[in-house]
């Protein structure tokens, strides 16, 4: 599958959706759905394009109130900006890795203090699910198809975040591709392709686990913190598969969208 990877200066993991095959064989429109990590380090030649060249007319960001304050995203003339926490920062998620009082170092430096500090073990045991079933996520991911298809413009391009563009964004896209009618192996190839992003950083902080004497587990976690780990994506997926009916009924039945709601996605953004 070939992916449709955009270059910018400052935003990291962006590609559409475009050329994806989906119901009946119909194909993903180009230049439409797009799904990359946050705004805040976008330079002015990267705005310039979202705004004149690709013309994004909503913006969803999944961070957290604590994360948008940190690093809130650049405006984009002409878009509205539409912030919806995936994470429940009342669940355990969030009690997991939310920064303590007064700490100042990087996301990325906690959470590698906390794979070496050995109590990471937890995360490689339904990594995803939470996001899955929790009440918060769910009505998020409602509001962002709610906001999707009652878009006046139907022509618009609408573009999703996190931080990094891989496990928030990265579930909402499996969401959005499963209503388009994308098969399970594409979607889990999107998904993927999210690791060609972080390949140097992945490999260094791989190197610094190993150098600590950590062993397969670490990794394991590593690869899903610092990069996506298919298997914990996949395990929240067959999650669906078994507690919910599967992701038809899921969709239907968490996420409230309807056979009509259905048909106006895939009319909209499928050629």
């Amino acid at each position: 599958m070939e992916h449709k990877d955009i270059k910018f200066d400052g935003i990291v993991n962006a590609r559409h959706l475009g050329g994806m095959i989906g119901c009946n064989g119909r194909r993903v429109k180009d230049n439409l759905l797009f799904r990359c990590g946050d705004l805040f380090a976008a330079s002015d030649a990267d705005v310039e394009i979202l705004e004149k060249e690709i013309r994004i007319s909503k913006v969803f960001d999944f961070r957290t109130h604590y994360e948008v304050g940190n690093a809130p995203d650049r405006a984009l003339e002409g878009a509205e900006n539409i912030h919806l926490s995936i994470i429940n920062t009342n669940g355990e998620m969030w009690n997991l890795l939310k920064p303590q009082p007064g700490d100042t170092t990087s996301l990325q430096d906690r959470l590698l203090q906390y794979v070496l500090s050995g109590s990471a073990a937890v995360l490689a045991n339904g990594f995803y699910i939470p996001f899955v079933t929790d009440d918060v996520s769910q009505n998020n991911y409602n509001k962002f198809f709610r906001h999707i298809i009652d878009n006046d413009s139907e022509s618009s391009a609408v573009l999703w975040h996190c931080s990094q563009g891989k496990d928030r964004t990265g579930l909402a896209t499996a969401y959005i591709l499963s209503a388009l009618g994308v098969s399970r192996e594409d979607i889990l190839e999107d998904f993927e392709h999210s690791n060609a992003a972080y390949t140097s950083e992945l490999t260094s902080v791989k190197q610094l686990v190993i150098d600590s004497g950590k062993g397969e587990l670490e990794l394991e976690i590593v690869q899903g913190l610092f990069g996506v780990n298919v298997k914990w994506f996949k395990e929240a997926l067959d999650y669906i598969d078994t507690h919910y009916g599967g992701m038809d009924a899921y969709l239907h039945n968490q996420l409230n969208l309807s056979d009509s709601d259905l048909d106006i996605l895939r009319n909209r953004y499928l050629e």
